[in-house]
């Protein structure tokens, strides 16, 4: 195959057969000058020669193409990171994506067995491949300000994406009216806000 002997094979008279290819690449066999298989290796019709030794040549085509898949898990796409490569591609250096909330702690999937920071595909490296992001949830810090009212814990630690209860203040003489982010309302439910913030307790005079 390209002016190299790679081997022998034996093949069956009136069956179809297939040779081996160039790695990465196409690979059509010849046969004085005439085409016995596919660019794949697969023959194109039945051997119908009636002897041993004949000596077949192999032209490589053009490189196959391969495929990257990447499930991100709710990052966002990183249009740095390429969706086919060749054998004859360039290492890779796969870039992390992001997102909102989350730290990313590695890609699993082709020839990884935990997550990994950094992953390199190896310049002459061949086969389809799938990457998986891989993230844990930041946490953030809720500061309370009682406004004049008094509260067990002037902080709370919150995680994102997951369910948090605000406490209750109390003042004397007056009824809490909830607690406020600026002029925004903010109530218990899921944490989904990336930073720390600072509450303001707002009251009405009974």
């Amino acid at each position: 195959c390209n002016g190299v002997l790679i081997g022998k094979q034996r093949v069956i008279k009136g069956n179809n057969f297939v040779l081996p290819t160039l790695d990465g690449y196409h690979t059509v066999w010849y046969y004085d000058n005439a085409a016995l298989t596919d660019d794949m290796g697969n023959s194109l019709y039945a051997w119908d020669f009636d002897s041993n030794g004949y000596k077949l040549y192999g032209v490589k085509t053009t490189c196959i193409e391969y495929t990257i898949t990447y499930e991100l898990n709710g990052g966002q796409d990183v249009s740095s990171n390429p969706s086919t490569y060749t054998v004859e591609s360039e290492e890779i250096v796969l870039a992390a994506p992001e997102r909102a909330g989350y730290t990313f702690i590695g890609w699993t999937g082709t020839d990884l067995t935990a997550p990994t920071l950094t992953v390199v595909i190896p310049a002459g490296s061949i086969g389809d491949r799938e990457y998986s992001a891989q993230w844990i949830a930041n946490e953030y810090t809720i500061t309370f300000n009682a406004n004049g009212g008094e509260l067990e814990e002037d902080t709370l630690t919150v995680t994102y994406d997951a369910e948090y209860v605000l406490p209750e203040p109390s003042r004397t003489e007056y009824t809490f009216a909830g607690w406020y982010l600026g002029e925004d309302a903010v109530e218990g439910g899921v944490w989904q806000r990336a930073e720390n913030v600072t509450l303001t307790a707002q009251w009405t005079a009974n």
